[in-house]
This record gives C-alpha cells, sequence and structure tokens, in this order.
C-alpha cells in the first residue's frame, strides 16, 4: 500500500513545477498546480532498476534490448487489449518532439494540419513554428462536457491542402477518453480524405470508470501513428523517452529517417531503458493506486466547489489527472482570471487562454498531488472570491 498522502519534497531538485516558476509567472510565492508531472515517487521497481543500472558505471552507447519491448508490449496487452509488433516501435525524446516530427516528415511548408481546441498547447506551437497552416476543428462544448464537431472536421479534412490531424486522446485539457464511436467516425473521416492521424495518447493510462481505447485497436489504416510516454503514467518525463507506435513500413521508415538522419534524435538513455522497461513491467499496482488516490481527489474537488465554490464548474472528469475548471461565473476571465489566480489567490495553474481563445474564462489544475495541497489551493480560491 502505497502512501500518497507523504508527497516528497520537490523543491530544491531543479524540478520544472516547483523550482522554474519563473519560467511562466512572474510572481513569487505561488502553489504550484501548473506542469503536468506528479508530485509522487515514481513505483520503486523502476527506482530500483535505475539504481542497479548506475551501479554498473558505464554508460555508453545503448540499444533497446528485447526485454524493454516485451515489457511495453506485456503492458499494451493486458491493461488496454492492444497487441502491438515489435517493428512499429520507434522511440522519441518525447510525445511532443514526435509530433514535430511527423509535422515536418508527412507535410510541407503551407500545408494545413487541423487541431482540436481547446488542446494542449505544443499542439499549436508544432504547426506553426514548423511553418504549417493552422486549422482549428473546435470543440463543442455543452454543460462542461465537450463532443467533436464532425460537420466541421468533415469540411476542413475534406480541403485538399489540409494533410494531416493532431488528435489528443484522451483529451488535454478538458478530460475527454474519447469513445470507440466517436474515435471510428474521426478514423473515417481520415481515410476517406488521406489525411494523416496521428494520435497523442500520452495520457491512456488516465481514463476513470472506462477503458482507454487505442486508435491501433480500431484500424489498419496506414496513415495512423500512435505516440505514448511512460511520462504521465508513471511519472518520468524527465527521463526524456517516449515510444511511438507505427504500424506502416514505409511511414516508419519516413519517421526515422527525419528524426535520427537529419535532426540527429537517438534516444537511447540506458538509465531511461531500466527504469521504462521495469516500470511497465511491475509497475500495475502502484499505478492501479496513484489513479485511486487521483479519482479521489477529482471527487473532492467536486464536493468542495458543490458546497463552498457555486459559481465555478469543474468539466467532467473522465480521464487525465487534470482539472479543467470553469470560472466564467465569477466574471472573470482572460487578464482578470489571470491576476486573480496569480496576484490574489497566489496560485499557479495553467490559465485556459494558453489552451485557446474560446478558454479565456478557464484554468487547469494539476491533482496528481497531496490533497491537503489540492485544498490549499482551493481555500485560496474561495477566500480571495469572498473579498
Amino acid at each position: 500500500m502505497y502512501d500518497f498522502d507523504k508527497m516528497t519534497d520537490r523543491r530544491g531538485t531543479s524540478c520544472s513545477k516547483w523550482d522554474n516558476m519563473s519560467s511562466m509567472f512572474s510572481e513569487k510565492g505561488l502553489l504550484p498546480l501548473w506542469i503536468a508531472d506528479m508530485d509522487f515517487r515514481c513505483c520503486e521497481e523502476a527506482v530500483s532498476a535505475i539504481r542497479k543500472r548506475v551501479d554498473h558505471g558505464v554508460f555508453g552507447y545503448t540499444v533497446l534490448p528485447d526485454s524493454y519491448f516485451d515489457a511495453i508490449a506485456g503492458w499494451m496487452r493486458r491493461r488496454h487489449g492492444w497487441s502491438v509488433q515489435k517493428e512499429w516501435l520507434v522511440t522519441s525524446v518525447t510525445v511532443v518532439s514526435a509530433l514535430n516530427i511527423f509535422v515536418q516528415a508527412f507535410t510541407n511548408p503551407g500545408d494545413g494540419v487541423i487541431i482540436q481546441k481547446p488542446v494542449y498547447f505544443p499542439f499549436e506551437e508544432c504547426v506553426l513554428d514548423n511553418g504549417r497552416a493552422l486549422v482549428n476543428n473546435e470543440l463543442l462544448e455543452q454543460d462542461g462536457y465537450y463532443t467533436m464537431d464532425f460537420d466541421d472536421l468533415e469540411r476542413k479534412a475534406s480541403c485538399p491542402e489540409n494533410k494531416m490531424l493532431l488528435l489528443c486522446s484522451p483529451h488535454n485539457p478538458v478530460c475527454r477518453a474519447w469513445t470507440a464511436e466517436e474515435l471510428l467516425r474521426v478514423i473515417d473521416i481520415c481515410r476517406r480524405n488521406d489525411i494523416y492521424l496521428i494520435a497523442d495518447e500520452i495520457h491512456m493510462d488516465f481514463v476513470f470508470n472506462a477503458k482507454h481505447i487505442p486508435l491501433g485497436t480500431l484500424t489498419d489504416y496506414d496513415k495512423l501513428a500512435v505516440c505514448t510516454s511512460p511520462s504521465k503514467t508513471f511519472n518520468m518525463a524527465g527521463l526524456k523517452m517516449a515510444n511511438i507506435f507505427i504500424p506502416d513500413e514505409n511511414m516508419r521508415k519516413a519517421f526515422t529517417r527525419r528524426s535520427k538522419s537529419q535532426c540527429g534524435i537517438i534516444p537511447n538513455n540506458p538509465l531511461s531503458i531500466a527504469g521504462i522497461e521495469a516500470a511497465y513491467a511491475s509497475g500495475d499496482k502502484w499505478l492501479d493506486e496513484v489513479k485511486r488516490y487521483i479519482w479521489e481527489n477529482f471527487c473532492f474537488v467536486d464536493n468542495y466547489i458543490k458546497q463552498y465554490l457555486p459559481a465555478l464548474r469543474m468539466t467532467r472528469p473522465e480521464a487525465t489527472y487534470l482539472a479543467w475548471i470553469d470560472f466564467s461565473g465569477t466574471g472573470l476571465r482572460g487578464k482578470e482570471l489571470s491576476v486573480f489566480l496569480r496576484e490574489k489567490a497566489k496560485i499557479a495553474l495553467d490559465e485556459g487562454s494558453v489552451f485557446g481563445k474560446n478558454s479565456e474564462g478557464y484554468a487547469r489544475i494539476n491533482l496528481a498531488t497531496d490533497r491537503t495541497v489540492v485544498k490549499e489551493c482551493l481555500d485560496r480560491i474561495r477566500d480571495n472570491l469572498a473579498k
């Protein structure tokens, strides 16, 4: 039994969340619930495997052992019902680096790349920073629940200048776990319009009260890739390694050529390999208990809002460990909401404006932390709204 109320003090470890808030916030003394990593210690199996590898003392060029793939394949099979093949696997530094490589390798400058706002803001960056045209298929929101605008997606996918869809599944920040019916409609639209479908499934292991559905279990579409990483699942973002599954051989070769030959990305860190392999092989119990604790945090936030903050609304949490909170009932949005959160409540959240203009009345709260920290955040909001 793990004790997630006993939080590891991360201050003084050069971690982004606690020690580098100045990269995003000019204000001092903020309570950090922003960047999407956990305040929980990684599972002991991974820590022990890394420690053992460190003790060996030699950290030269390293290849992926068969046992690495076997651990990931076993995880995908037992947790998600997905049978992956060894030849599909390509590693990258992060999912975001992989998204950039896909945009570079399979579209040309000026081509349209479709994203679905509000969405994780690096999606927009990897389109615009690579000189492609941003095409927004805005999600629809009703009563705190988001769905896809399939009519709009159909129109935009049918435009010959639009070549790719970046799909966030589960969706960050709106907490959606897309259903099989929704995903099949996306696949059908992409297939009929010859659109590359690149899925970011980094939050796949944080789906509550349902099952995550990997796109790879629904189709053999030859323009599909699925991006995964242990960074969210096991709190390993700093180990810098993502697992990308590309079933089509030609697409896989083109990705690898761009990634390794042209960009020089060879992410096989021996410490990362050791820790990730051990986590996927033996981390089930740890993850199950983390998910239970985080779900209880969601329930705590829901009850707290209903009791003390009726002007706020939390989007129904189906997935991720990131609560999406609507502040529009307070009359605060955009710059006013930012001033309230930073200067009055003294909390560091990912404010909705970075996910899309239509989300300026929202903020994202990272619930992968000690419940006392979550309560302190909500108390600060309550106490300062009352002033």
